[in-house]
């Protein structure tokens, strides 16, 4: 074969070390849950399966279908005009190709709308040997995608203008999984009658909670494409020098906490925890601490406020302890999370509550003080259900799906680049260029194991699967998310300082969110 280049699959220094609904993509400050979730209320009215195609292969008429075999696995790179073929250790496999091509007309191009993140993980950019799964899909099909990225306030508010216009001028759209009110989600195409149409390959590998982050009242309105959770992480060098091991109950997370809380010989002192905890942004590290019980802020399908029972007390009677005892910082209620990120990289935190993509940035050398050291754990459940859900709490989890506008022209060349998208092989190159993904079938594969292992990571593909598995959002989607977060976090605050007990301070999160919750 000629003009052959080797592609290294398992390098890390290119990849994608946070979160699109994390990152900062505007000069103006805006706190976490903000930057997820501001104008939730009032903007709802206005409301590698590319890269296996040989790259030189002709379009498909616009309006025939046909039938193609599975091609070899191939990498294209932006030097060569053909594909090159990629060895991979002990595993080969190959990857099928599309089977049907739209009966409407094709257009010149889809919009496509998302965040900056997304359209790098889709092109391949963030690492060496990227595969640009975009640019296949035009080459095969000859249409051409047009990205529209945007900060996520921004983003949420052009989705609700443009699916509430006479016709979108967006062909499709990422959607995070708060944004999935009932109000919102019917603005979006019901997506069941494409897949029975024209299926996305072995539908049944998405884990099932990714796909009910998107399902609205029985109906499937997004596809999941990029996901996110929180766990439970410690210093390894720290329990060893105390002599503790990680807990398995969150009751021993907190005697643990009492155990590696000390003041080094330079006087500064190691917190026993920590979390993001401003009030802003406490509603999570409140739904974390409840989740060991399985509790909910409020209830999935049909909406109850249950704040005030026992999950949720118990996880803040915890916080609160942990607080009045200093194994939190004195700041604890006024840490954004990046002023908890950088505690953890200085080496002032022995165990926390952070996403599982955060275990790439605590041990970058380049960047932090503690790398090789913060080690992944499980989300610790309560005692008394410490031999369920395999060791692991069912903590709070993000989802971005891609979801086509009602409104939106050519919705069947839309469902093709989303079908394009969701194949495993797709998935799978997704997993290593920046992206966590919904399909169960990539965190078995030894391809990806390989690649954490030599990332220094082995654990994440077990952790990251149980978190998706297992999780859900710290909060059902509905129009006034924000105000309930908002609510959530002022009287914990309250609980955690000790001007309010956990119940009080729970019975007033009720009262004053029961009439902000959609009736059903």
């Amino acid at each position: 074969m000629g003009n052959v280049k080797k592609v290294k699959i398992f390098d890390l220094k290119h990849l994608n070390k946070s979160y699109g609904y994390l990152q900062p993509m505007s000069e103006k400050k805006m706190d976490r849950r903000r930057f997820i979730f501001v104008g939730a209320g009032a903007v709802a009215v206005a409301a590698v399966g590319g890269a296996a195609w040989y790259l030189t292969r002709p379009g498909p008429a616009s309006t025939t279908s046909s039938t193609f075999t599975s091609a070899t696995y191939t990498a294209p790179y932006t030097s060569s005009p053909g594909a090159t073929s990629v060895t991979v250790p002990t595993t080969t496999f190959t990857v099928p190709t599309p089977t049907t091509t739209p009966s409407e007309p094709k257009p010149d191009k889809l919009v496509f709308q998302g965040h900056e993140v997304h359209r790098k993980a889709d092109v391949g950019v963030n690492r060496e040997g990227g595969v640009d799964l975009i640019a296949a899909f035009t080459n095969y099909t000859g249409v051409k995608v047009e990205w529209v990225t945007l900060p996520n306030p921004e983003n949420y508010d052009k989705l609700m203008r443009e699916c509430s216009a006479a016709e979108a001028t967006i062909n499709l759209a990422h959607c995070l999984t708060p944004w999935f009110s009932p109000r919102v989600a019917n603005l979006f195409e019901p997506l069941e009658p494409w897949q029975q149409k024209n299926p996305i390959e072995d539908f049944n590998d998405f884990i099932p909670a990714t796909l009910q982050s998107a399902t609205v009242a029985g109906k499937l309105f997004g596809i999941p494409i990029r996901s996110s959770g929180s766990t439970y992480q410690y210093h390894k060098g720290y329990f060893e020098e105390k002599g503790v091991t990680p807990p398995k109950t969150i009751e021993e997370m907190y005697e643990v906490a009492k155990q590696v809380t000390f003041t080094k010989p330079t006087g500064e002192k190691v917190y026993g925890f920590s979390s993001n905890a401003n009030k802003a942004e406490l509603y999570e590290t409140v739904s974390w601490m409840a989740r060991s019980w399985d509790g909910d802020i409020v209830t999935f399908g049909d909406y109850k406020v249950v704040c005030n029972q026992a999950p949720v007390v118990q996880g803040l009677e915890i916080l609160a302890k942990m607080y009045r005892e200093g194994l939190v910082p004195a700041n604890f209620t006024q840490l954004s999370n990046a002023d908890h990120v950088n505690l953890v990289k200085e080496g002032r935190v022995a165990q926390c509550a952070s996403g599982v993509s955060y275990s790439v940035t605590f041990n970058d050398p380049k960047t932090s003080k503690v790398a090789g050291q913060m080690e992944l754990g499980y989300h610790p459940p309560a005692a008394q259900f410490k031999d369920k859900w395999e060791g692991a709490a069912p903590t709070f989890t993000y989802i971005w799906s891609m979801i086509i506008p009602r409104n939106a022209k050519h919705k069947a060349w839309s469902w093709e680049l989303i079908k394009h998208l969701s194949t495993k092989a797709s998935n799978l190159w997704l997993s290593m260029q920046g992206t966590d993904v919904a399909r169960a079938s990539v965190y078995n594969n030894p391809i990806y194991y390989q690649y954490w292992k030599d990332a220094g990571i082995p654990k994440y593909p077990d952790v990251l699967q149980k978190v998706l598995k297992y999780g859900r959002p710290p909060i059902p989607a509905m129009d006034e998310f924000s105000q309930v977060a908002d609510i959530i976090g002022t009287e914990a605050e309250l609980a955690i300082l000790g001007k309010k007990t956990p119940q009080q301070a729970m019975d007033a999160a009720k009262a004053a969110i029961e009439p902000l919750v959609p009736k059903v």
